[in-house]
């Protein structure tokens, strides 16, 4: 795994996200520990249209755990993500073997749950 971040935080946004000023804030403030991985909700944009599968991808994954709630490494996106320095290094970050689109993130969410 080759990492450039030298922080005690690494934080994963998707290449098309825009986020609010307060967005390194919340997750700062959300990490509680070396083992810590925080998943945050992926919200579409207004100016896209409302379709079903806007409305899907909105109700999937984190979205259907209550706060407060351990959230289930199935539902790993790093859309929205931080995680702990420490603990991604002992994870080995991404499996640089996937080579298609997909997977990759919850792959390694199961990794960081273990």
């Amino acid at each position: 795994m080759y990492v450039r971040a030298s922080g005690e935080i690494v934080v994963f946004l998707d290449g098309d996200m825009e986020v609010v000023p307060e967005f390194l804030a919340a997750h700062a403030a959300a990490q509680d520990g070396p083992d810590a991985v925080v998943l945050g909700e992926i919200r579409t944009a207004p100016e896209i249209p409302r379709n079903g599968f806007v409305e899907y991808v909105e109700s999937r994954g984190v979205q259907k755990v209550a706060a407060g709630e351990r959230i289930p490494a199935r539902y790993s996106l790093t859309g929205n993500c931080s995680v702990a320095a420490p603990l991604l290094a002992r994870a080995g970050g991404f499996d640089e073997e996937f080579d298609e689109y997909g997977g990759e993130d919850t792959e390694m969410g199961y990794r960081l749950a273990a």
